[in-house]
């Protein structure tokens, strides 16, 4: 038996367990060939969330900075959302 995915830290939720490596396939990697699923996410903000933001976030192209672990700063776009 095996847990399918994990619950971080601050999270909440359900953990499934099972023996079939098919159905562990098919929820961890929602979207792949043969899988049926999609994943959602439910985000919380602390703070109201512009129309403009989430347009960008729709069609892509929002630059986010990521400092890595060697704090080197790289800039990054996102894919569509």
């Amino acid at each position: 038996v095996v847990p399918i995915g994990r619950l971080d830290k601050d999270s909440t939720g359900l953990i499934l367990l099972t023996t079939n490596e098919s159905v562990t396939g098919a929820l961890l990697r929602p979207g792949d060939e043969g899988s049926p699923l999609s994943k959602v996410y439910l985000v919380e903000t602390r703070r109201r969330v512009q129309t403009s933001f989430i347009e960008r976030m729709r069609e892509g192209g929002l630059e986010l900075s990521i400092r890595d672990w060697k704090h080197k700063d790289e800039k990054v776009k996102t894919k569509p959302c």
